[in-house]
């Protein structure tokens, strides 16, 4: 039975045709994608309908972007119930968790669960931390790290306390929750925007932490490295160079500016990420635990180990600094 406050009856919306019951197939699975208009999710939403199962992705209202409206007009009748298009503003200027958990009540009523939900929201500034304003680096905050956990927090309830049971316990659900590579390397120049994902990081390995076993909830942080997103194009919000910075053309800031300018030789095609990522969201855990980080592409992958490399080189190099100032036993070791 699900929660009364799931309970809710789905407003007219001209994108979508209200159901009365499940229309789960086999073993379809239900996914909730946000950001939905480009980029990895965009992809994500293709590869989902392609495979078979059913996406309830969002976009940024009032209206459908083009991108997801092709998608929706791709689909042969048979499919079209399988795609569920919601609106939802985590850029607003005053974001709530009514917003969040009104776009997973409308997908419980209409699907009955939400087995896979694809967290991905978010921009990117480019600019030395001298040459941000505040007000922007909050608003990069407000989006990047805490509209990820409004949502991060509301899939944590449905899997728990939602989602149906079988064999004796919840199904639970799996969370993926997209990071960077900035998110364990941080970049100069982009460094309000590292930071919000470092925080994202801490946040989601915590919440991992947290949540019960029993719960049967599997949560990962995504990695990715530079693909042909709007993250490097159209989300890509450029401020001029701080004065301080500008006499000296070797510093890291010159050169990724000059690497944001040449985006078109990026490489990276955010379809086959996708296609990555939808094969790993059926993890086979007689492989072992879910990995907790996953990185996607060469340069991501390599730029994280060379980085945890060189922090433990670094801690051991100072090791005896911290010798006999907490004594092992009387601290955080738990």
């Amino acid at each position: 039975m699900l929660k009364s406050n799931y309970q809710l009856s789905v407003s007219d919306h001209n994108h979508y045709h209200p159901m009365s019951e499940s229309h789960i197939i086999g073993n379809q699975r239900v996914w909730l994608i946000t950001g939905g208009s480009s980029g990895f999710s965009l992809e994500v939403t293709k590869v989902v309908l392609k495979k078979g199962d059913i996406a309830v992705t969002t976009y940024r209202p009032p209206n459908i972007p083009e991108s997801l409206a092709m998608v929706q007009a791709s689909l042969l009748s048979s499919q079209s119930s399988n795609l569920l298009l919601l609106p939802l503003d985590l850029a607003s200027s005053s974001p709530s968790d009514s917003q969040v958990s009104d776009v997973f009540s409308k997908a419980i009523t209409h699907f009955g669960r939400i087995d896979v939900v694809f967290n991905n929201v978010g921009f990117t500034t480019l600019g030395e931390i001298e040459g941000i304003p505040e007000e922007n680096a909050r608003r990069m905050f407000d989006i990047n790290f805490w509209g990820m956990a409004r949502v991060s927090r509301e899939a944590v309830k449905v899997f728990r306390d939602v989602n149906p049971e079988m064999g004796g316990g919840r199904i639970g659900g799996r969370l993926l929750n997209v990071s960077s590579r900035a998110g364990v390397v941080p970049n100069a120049g982009l460094g309000y925007y590292s930071a919000s994902k470092q925080a994202l990081e801490g946040f989601t390995e915590a919440l991992v932490m947290e949540v019960d076993p029993a719960w049967n909830i599997k949560i990962t942080i995504l990695e990715p490295s530079a693909f042909r997103t709007h993250a490097v194009n159209s989300s890509l919000i450029t401020f001029p160079q701080h004065p301080a910075y500008t006499s000296n053309p070797s510093l890291p800031s010159h050169f990724i500016r000059k690497w944001f300018a040449n985006h078109n030789d990026i490489t990276g095609d955010p379809m086959f990420a996708a296609e990555q990522i939808y094969k790993f969201s059926s993890w086979d855990e007689q492989e072992g635990e879910v990995p907790l980080r996953l990185q996607l592409g060469d340069d991501s992958w390599t730029g994280i180990r060379d980085r945890l490399k060189s922090m433990l080189k670094e801690q051991e190099r100072v090791e005896g600094w911290s010798k006999g100032l907490v004594p092992l036993g009387k601290g955080f070791e738990f």
